[in-house]
């Protein structure tokens, strides 16, 4: 495998040394993973502070509140019914589970309708020190925690993007095949919120959400589909706040049902992504109550499924 580095934007890229399986997808591989840099040198700009009004409007409303003469039960019974999507914790994709008596269509020898991997992509936070990426034998880890005592609203996130190819000469016969990549996600993330003074401005928050996407197309072609599942982590905004939860360990990516066609090469590009959001006096962290611990990533090959 190759490994190149960008600090400005850390970015992280790694390739397969043994390309060739992708036949004719290795040019779609590679243009896939150009655009999947520059998404990510795009998402991973310097952090902006609030505009003056913005900043003017929170100052107002912590104001109103300390005028307040006791916390008004309706205002949180609101934020909940608005956030409802947010506490509620969604289902793991457990409906798009493969059943283990189905057999792949890939061939042994000559590995056809597998999936070969070409190249992957990760990035953290370039803007606030504290988390990293590294690649080692076992699979990708997720290190490290961000602190924030700010008013402003910090948002970053880190990640990995995992590009496959299916050249045409190991396509399956033409039909509709189902994709289901099973990865594994190892670990748990931890959030805290501090205590704000009466004196004090801005809310207290510490989320996270797990996002996770696989999207198909043809080979130096257009998309031919997509699907995208995504699960609360963490999502505290009260004072006082802390809490640990644990990543989904292995479990499948939503499914895609498509139709292969000869002659087609294809690209696939599945991503797991931590968005984190930190507010006021507030952590994240990879681990739990007892510290760090890194979260590991893996992403198998796998086959198509008829």
């Amino acid at each position: 495998m190759t490994q190149t580095g960008n600090r400005t934007t850390d970015i992280y890229t790694i390739a397969n040394d043994d390309l060739a399986p992708l036949g004719d997808a290795r040019a779609g591989v590679a243009a896939a993973g150009a655009r999947a840099r520059a998404r990510i040198a795009r998402n991973n700009q310097v952090f902006r502070p609030l505009a003056a009004s913005e900043r003017a409007a929170r100052e107002a409303l912590q104001a109103a509140r300390r005028r307040s003469p006791a916390a008004d039960p309706d205002v949180d019974r609101a934020v909940r019914e608005a956030y409802a999507s947010h506490y509620q914790l969604r289902d793991r994709g457990e409906q798009s589970l493969v059943s283990l008596d189905v057999a792949p269509v890939a061939d042994a020898a000559s590995d056809i309708g597998m999936w070969w991997w070409g190249e992957s992509h990760w990035w953290w936070p370039g803007n606030l020190l504290g988390l990293s990426v590294f690649d080692q034998a076992d699979g990708l880890h997720f290190r490290g925690q961000l602190n924030w005592d700010n008013g402003n609203l910090y948002f970053g996130s880190t990640g990995v993007t995992a590009i496959f190819g299916i050249g045409s000469d190991r396509l399956p016969r033409p039909g509709w095949y189902r994709s289901i990549p099973r990865v594994n996600l190892w670990g748990s993330v931890w959030g805290f919120t501090g205590v704000n003074g009466p004196f004090s401005f801005g809310d207290n928050w510490s989320k996270c959400w797990l996002h996770t996407n696989q999207k198909i197309s043809v080979a130096g072609g257009p998309m031919i589909n997509q699907a995208h599942w995504w699960d609360t982590m963490l999502f505290f905004e009260s004072d006082g706040s802390h809490g640990a939860r644990p990543l989904p360990g292995t479990f499948t990516l939503p499914e895609i049902f498509f139709e292969v066609r000869a002659g087609r090469p294809l690209v696939v590009e599945i991503e797991v992504k931590f968005d984190i959001q930190l507010e006021g006096s507030s952590a994240f962290r990879f681990g739990d109550y007892g510290g760090w611990t890194d979260a590991v990533f893996q992403s198998p090959q796998w086959s198509l499924f008829p």
